[in-house]
């Protein structure tokens, strides 16, 4: 839960006092960790929520892998439905294996 705190803290208060942008690297790559953390203390489904976040932003982002490996392990768990699940299909996702691609 600290983990938790430490991202949405550094979120807010980003650089100068200002919060960093939505669409930013850092809150990107919080995002992912406040996911992971999430995962790790069982709250499950606001883990699944942020890790779909962080495979939204697409796959040429650094986590995307991991994160969509993480998020195809939790639905598998978990009841987890978004209608943002249907935005995964616009991305192209050829140079994976077939397995990751049907995930």
């Amino acid at each position: 839960m600290n983990a938790i705190r430490v991202f949405t803290k550094f979120i807010e208060e980003g650089n100068n006092g200002l919060p960093f942008p939505e669409d930013s690297e850092e809150t990107y790559n919080a995002n992912y960790g406040m996911a992971i953390a999430l995962v790790n203390a069982g709250m499950w489904q606001s883990g699944a929520s942020k890790l779909l976040d962080v495979v939204r932003a697409g796959p040429d982002k650094p986590f995307f892998d991991e994160a969509f490996v993480k998020l195809r392990e939790l639905r598998r768990k978990i009841n987890y439905r978004s209608p943002a699940l249907e935005d995964l299909t616009k991305f192209q996702v050829l140079k994976y294996p077939q397995d990751f691609q049907d995930g």
